[in-house]
C-alpha cells in the first residue's frame, strides 16, 4: 500500500490544504444538536483539539469541531491517534468514512454513544429495497479519554473490513456488502440528540483530541 495522507498536528495552526472545517457535504451540523464552528478547531502542542461547548449557534443548542479531510479516498488502511472526551450524555465523538458520492457505505472507525464506555465498530452497507443494512461491533476496553490510543481499519472490498485498537484485531466483516467506493474521512464531536440525551452544564467544556493521522491506498 502506498502511503497518501497524514498530518501530525505540528505548528500552532490546521492544515487548510488538507482540512476543511465542516462536513464534506458543505454542513455544519449532522445528526446532533451542535454546529461545527471554526474557532471550535485548533492545533497545539502536536495535538488538533475538537472542542464541544455550551454556547448556542446556528439553531442548534451547542458548539463543537468538525474537520473532514480534502481528499477523497480509495481503499486502503486508515489510522488515527486520538483520546476522546470523558464519557457523558450527549456526547459522541467519531473518525469515520463515508462515500462521496451517495450512502451508503459508511465505515465508522469508531463512535462512542454517550456515557456508554464501549467502543462502537460499525459497517453500513445497501440493503434490500431502498432501506441500508449495518454490522457492528462493541470492544470495552480501558478508559479511552484517560490517554491516546490508535484506531485503525483494513478496508479492502469485496473481501473484508477489520477494525483495530492498539494494533489489535478487535472486528472482521467479510460478508458479502463490501464494494468498492470513494470515501470521504471524517472526524467530528456530536453532542446531543434525542437518542443520546444531552450534556449538563458541568459536562462542558470537553474536547476530543487527535495526535495524528495517516491514511494508506491500496
Amino acid at each position: 500500500m502506498t502511503l497518501v495522507f497524514e498530518d501530525w498536528f505540528e505548528g500552532d495552526s490546521l492544515d487548510r490544504s488538507k482540512w476543511r472545517t465542516k462536513f464534506p457535504w458543505d454542513a455544519r451540523t449532522h445528526n446532533f444538536d451542535a454546529y461545527a464552528a471554526d474557532e471550535n478547531v485548533s492545533v497545539n502542542d502536536g495535538r488538533l483539539v475538537l472542542r464541544g461547548e455550551n454556547k448556542p449557534q446556528g439553531g442548534k443548542s451547542y458548539t463543537t469541531g468538525v474537520v473532514s479531510a480534502k481528499y477523497i479516498f480509495s481503499p486502503g488502511y486508515f489510522e488515527g491517534v486520538m483520546k476522546v472526551p470523558p464519557r457523558f450524555p450527549g456526547s459522541w465523538p467519531a473518525f469515520w468514512l463515508t462515500s462521496a458520492s451517495y450512502w451508503p457505505p459508511e465505515v465508522d472507525i469508531f463512535e462512542f454513544f454517550g456515557d456508554d464506555p464501549e467502543v462502537y465498530m460499525t459497517y453500513h452497507y445497501e440493503g434490500e429495497g431502498e432501506g441500508s443494512e449495518q454490522v457492528r461491533e462493541t470492544y470495552e476496553g480501558p478508559d479511552y479519554s484517560a490517554d491516546y490510543h490508535e484506531f485503525s481499519v483494513d478496508w479492502d472490498p469485496p473481501y473484508r473490513v477489520v477494525w483495530y485498537i492498539d494494533g489489535e484485531e478487535r472486528f472482521r466483516y467479510t460478508g458479502d456488502n463490501i464494494k468498492f467506493e470513494n470515501m470521504y474521512l471524517i472526524l467530528n464531536f456530536g453532542l446531543g440528540a434525542e437518542f443520546l440525551g444531552y450534556p449538563s452544564p458541568d459536562d462542558l467544556p470537553a474536547t476530543y483530541e487527535i495526535e495524528r493521522v495517516r491514511a494508506w491506498e491500496r
